[in-house]
Formats: structure tokens, sequence, C-alpha cells
């Protein structure tokens, strides 16, 4: 037998129920608490790339400005370097402004892109907070009422205490 199989071996072997701290000894915690006490602890990335849970209005927007304002400066700082690459390989009497504001909208619409990674798991845990499913977000594409909506995410409170999608932020 090699090493990796006496590690699977070790892992499937079942667990013995372990006496919580603070119950009395002769309490032990049943598999269903202590898989809570488990799902407590966060082992990733501060919640930015999940599409479980929820958050509040104040992390929302915090979190929604963040990532604007890293979207805005990755924008600046590709279209700097792009432009000047782009003005010292152009030969004379090219229309510069038009080819700039070209690349500028391209590269806008590259990192508006790529910011959605970051963007839908935020607005998905937002309406979960308000007991809506994140498929809602597709409201946001509709003209006009998608911004209305945009306001109403930001500013609706949330469900007060446990809904279908869990506890309420802390």
């Amino acid at each position: 037998m090699n090493e990796a199989e006496r590690y699977l071996e070790e892992r499937n072997k079942p667990k013995a129920i372990v006496p919580a701290a603070s119950a009395p000894q002769h309490e032990a915690i049943r598999p269903n608490d202590r898989a809570q006490h488990s799902n407590a602890v966060d082992t990733g990335a501060p919640g930015w790339f999940s599409l479980e849970g929820r958050i509040g209005r104040q992390t929302y927007f915090w979190r929604m400005a963040a990532i604007s304002f890293g979207s805005l400066v990755v924008v600046w700082l590709v279209a700097t370097w792009y432009g000047v690459t782009l003005a010292n390989s152009m030969p004379e009497g090219v229309d510069l402004v038009s080819m700039a504001e070209m690349a500028g909208t391209q590269i806008f619409l590259l990192v508006g892109f790529l910011a959605q990674g970051f963007v839908v798991p935020q607005e998905t845990k937002r309406l979960h907070d308000i007991n809506l499913s994140g498929w809602y977000q597709l409201v946001f594409a509709i003209p006009v009422i998608g911004q209305l909506f945009h306001l109403y995410v930001l500013f609706c409170p949330g469900t007060v205490g446990t809904n279908q999608y869990g506890q309420p932020p802390s």
C-alpha cells in the first residue's frame, strides 16, 4: 500500500464524535452540530467569489465601490500604457485621437467584462439578503428599470432573521 492509499484510507475512516468544549462532558456534539460549527470557519477569500450567503447594504456598497475604483485604475493604467505605445508606433499623419478613443473603448469593455467575476457574486449575495434569487440580476440589463432596481437593491433593508439563503449578515 503506497502513501496515497494510506492517506485515503485514514481520511475515509469514520470520525469519533468529540464532546463540545462548552457542553457538559456527558453531552456530545451531534453530526449536524459539528457541520454547523465547521461551516462557521471562513477558509477562502472573504466572500468575494462565493455565490452563497448574504451581505448587507453597507458591505455591498463598499465592495462595489472597491470593484469600481479598482476597475477604473486598471483601465487608466492599461489605457495609458497602450496609448503611449500606440502613439510611438504610428506613422505621422494618423488620427491618433480616434484610434485612442477606439482603443480606450475596447479596454474599458474588456476590464468591465473581467470585473463581472467580482460583481456577480456581490450582487447575488445582496439579492439573497433581500430574499431574492441571484437570477434577478438579469433585471439590471433592462434600460431604466435596471437602474431603478440597482437603487432598490442598494437601499432595501435585508430580510430580518434567517431566510432561505442563510443567516443574516453580521
